[in-house]
């Protein structure tokens, strides 16, 4: 059965995030990517219980990506230190820009990334140290 968007996190952990709504599986927040020579991209953060991040790019109104990894969001945004998205990609809080990596809504994503097959289990290669 499918977590219910509500009982994912508590409200004291969406207090005062922007652009809020509880679906059937997941949690969607306004969210946004920084550029210093484009600006601010803008999207909605969809957390689903499985651990699984999309966001559906507003930065235009003819913008058309959608369900985009956060990564590609940021790659998407045109942001010069790509590949740090958890810091890069961020919501509003209390009026503020705060990075996800701040915030409860990377939490069923860290614990589906940890349990993801070999996902932290050094490779045979990796482990082989030079004598």
């Amino acid at each position: 059965m499918a977590a219910d968007g509500s009982v994912l996190f508590s409200d004291e952990e969406l207090s005062e995030i922007s652009g809020l709504k509880k679906g059937s599986n997941f949690v969607e927040v306004m969210c946004g990517c920084t550029s210093r020579r484009y600006g601010d991209a803008v999207g909605r953060l969809r957390v689903f219980a499985s651990g699984d991040l999309e966001i559906n790019c507003e930065c235009t109104p003819g913008c058309d990506e959608a369900k985009l990894t956060p990564a590609a969001f940021e790659k998407h945004s045109e942001r010069e230190t790509a590949r740090k998205w958890k810091s890069n990609v961020w919501v509003i809080v209390k009026g503020e820009k705060v990075p996800l990596s701040k915030t409860a809504l990377l939490k069923y994503y860290n614990k589906a990334s940890k349990t993801a097959n070999g996902s932290h289990q050094r490779c045979e290669w990796a482990s082989m140290s030079p004598r």
